[in-house]
């Protein structure tokens, strides 16, 4: 058991880009995203890639929200979540396929 003295209890609220403007559910909102335009990409999905290469080169011209919907991902659907955990499950059977290969 690990015990954390009280100081550090709130060592977090010291941070302020955890809990500022959202940022740190940026980070997370734009890897689920990412995750199903990759998807997308790789599976050579007609007129994604120039979706996305044209939502890259909007910058800053409309929400981020509203910009990366227009290139075809709501994140306000479970899609890119599945995609992103769908990613992360195939990550992980392949370090297992690894690990096993090597007896460990």
């Amino acid at each position: 058991m690990v015990k954390i003295d009280d100081q550090y209890a709130v060592e977090w609220a010291y941070i302020p880009h955890f809990y500022y403007n959202f940022y740190v559910y940026q980070y997370a909102t734009s890897i689920a995203a990412s995750s199903l335009f990759a998807e997308a990409i790789l599976k050579g999905e007609p007129g994604v890639r120039e979706r996305y290469l044209k939502m890259l080169s909007s910058g800053s011209s409309d929400y981020p929200y509203e910009l990366v919907k227009a290139a075809g991902v709501d994140l306000a659907t479970p899609a890119p979540y599945v995609a992103v955990a769908t990613r992360m499950n195939r990550i992980m059977d392949e370090i297992e396929a690894i690990l096993a290969r090597r007896g460990k």
